[in-house]
């Protein structure tokens, strides 16, 4: 009688350790929210983001996106390209960092996305985010001669 009282409970045990390793395990798997479709969709949004943005019309002298980039970081400040915005006349630089900003407020943070638009080896072009990183980050990029446009989606 008592051997098969610690056989059942012996038992029961096992049972109890494999239903918790099974918990573990599905618990590991609901906490990561990125799934592959996930991380495929953040990066071709992101990517495609700046791909649409550099051929964009700026609303400047019939400049593209990637013109008026291009003429902020490769001209001094007094020989770039003037844009008119909010009623006065600015450089391509701060028009570009206006208009970007102003876009990226229309569309990803009103969707709900954290992001980071950043460019580099352009001096006077400040990095525009939004949110905090809490996933991974998607990177989409476009070079631009020697300047390289990074756009980070976090998830």
């Amino acid at each position: 009688m008592t051997r098969k009282a610690q056989a059942e409970i012996l038992g029961l045990v096992i049972i109890v350790f494999l239903l918790l390793v099974v918990g573990l395990v599905v618990a590991m798997f609901i906490k990561t929210p990125d799934t592959t479709r996930d991380i495929y969709v953040t990066k071709a949004l992101s990517q495609k983001f700046v791909n649409v943005l550099i051929k964009s019309d700026s609303g400047c002298s019939d400049l593209s996106f990637a013109e008026l980039l291009e003429d902020c970081a490769f001209n001094e400040e007094y020989y770039r390209q003037v844009c008119y915005y909010d009623s006065e006349d600015i450089d391509s630089c701060n028009y570009s960092q206006q208009m970007i900003s102003e876009i990226l407020d229309n569309s990803f943070k009103q969707w709900g996305y954290s992001y980071r638009f950043e460019l580099t080896n352009v001096g006077d072009f400040s990095p525009i985010s939004y949110g905090f990183p809490t996933g991974n980050q998607q990177l989409g990029f476009y070079p631009l001669r020697s300047a390289r446009i990074n756009f980070y989606v976090y998830s």
